[in-house]
């Protein structure tokens, strides 16, 4: 058996001269030298048991055999890492001498890899699994200062525009669910739908005409939940400003890559009404002001107000885009 199994046999001698007494076919197959290097060339054992995997032999050669199995890396002819889990049996001689060691082992590279691979998909999990549950917190951090930043008694347009702030941190967790990478959103899907969910639930006099202009990117989970907020805020006071008026606007989004330290994301007005109004309005709303502060915090953006063609912007680090 030892000579046609499976499994990898050796002896070996380690009185009066250290060498290989016997190998079998098996050696040879997994580690791909020839069996009769094992017999004529010194210190074959040495040259190819890994370096820092010795401790076993360390001990075979003060006497000492190991129990149970052990898995030992072993170094094939084509350079290639082979794991073979080994079982040991000394043989003594009258006076107590350790004079042979008996080694069956098994070629378990296979099993040892799916599972270095698994512990590598685990950990990489883990850490994806944090970032998630980070960036999800920092996003119900957003939808609960939206929420402290309205009166205790609010208006129906208020409740309406935190029915609208849900709605789309709710896109947000949708998309994050379908994304290919887990850990980022697809803006122009996104967006799309926060406009989706305004045209459905916030109430206007004259429709508007939205027109957006989406560069291809992907966000991360709070930076995607600041833009939908501040989509939300700047569309709906546009909407406001314009309710009973006889005028419709346009309005265009746009959310470029600026270059390869920043990306803005720009709400205008195009055309309808008095264009510096709603502008000034918004600067003067305290409840607006904390709002700001808390996003723009939150994802180290940089809030601006323009008078040509006016509107608001949203610029933040592109270092942190996915």
């Amino acid at each position: 058996m030892a000579r046609t199994g499976e499994d990898v046999f050796f002896r070996f001698r380690l009185y009066p001269r250290e060498r290989v007494e016997y190998a079998n076919e098996a050696l040879e197959r997994v580690l791909g030298y020839p069996l009769t290097d094992w017999y004529t060339k010194e210190r074959m054992i040495g040259r190819t048991v890994h370096p820092d995997d010795f401790s076993p032999l360390d001990e075979i050669k003060r006497g000492t055999v190991p129990d149970g199995s052990l898995v030992v890396r072993w170094i094939a002819v084509d350079g290639r890492i082979v794991w073979i889990e080994q079982r040991f049996r000394g043989i003594w001689d009258r006076s107590g001498r350790l004079v042979f060691v008996d080694t069956i082992g098994r070629d378990v590279s296979e099993r040892v890899l799916a599972e270095q691979r698994y512990r590598e998909l685990v950990e990489q999990n883990n850490r994806v699994l944090r970032r998630v549950h980070k960036r999800v917190g920092e996003s119900l951090q957003l939808l609960s200062a939206v929420v402290r930043l309205r009166e205790e008694n609010p208006t129906l347009a208020e409740q309406r525009r935190m029915y609208v702030h849900i709605r789309a941190l709710a896109l947000v967790s949708n998309a994050f669910e379908r994304a290919d990478t887990p850990i980022s959103v697809s803006m122009s899907k996104y967006l799309r739908g926060v406009l989706h969910v305004v045209a459905e639930n916030m109430s206007f006099s004259s429709p508007p005409h939205i027109s957006m202009d989406i560069q291809p990117m992907e966000l991360r989970v709070d930076q995607a939940s600041a833009c939908g907020l501040f989509l939300v805020e700047f569309i709906a006071d546009l909407l406001q400003f314009f309710d009973g008026s006889s005028y419709a606007p346009v309005i265009r989004v746009s959310l470029t890559r600026l270059d390869r330290s920043d990306a803005e994301l720009s709400v205008n007005l195009r055309a309808g009404g008095s264009p510096g109004s709603p502008v000034q309005r918004r600067r003067s709303d305290p409840s607006f002001e904390r709002l700001l502060t808390v996003l723009t915090t939150t994802i180290r953006g940089e809030y601006a107000v323009r008078l040509n063609p006016p509107g608001h912007t949203l610029r933040f680090p592109a270092a942190h885009l996915v």
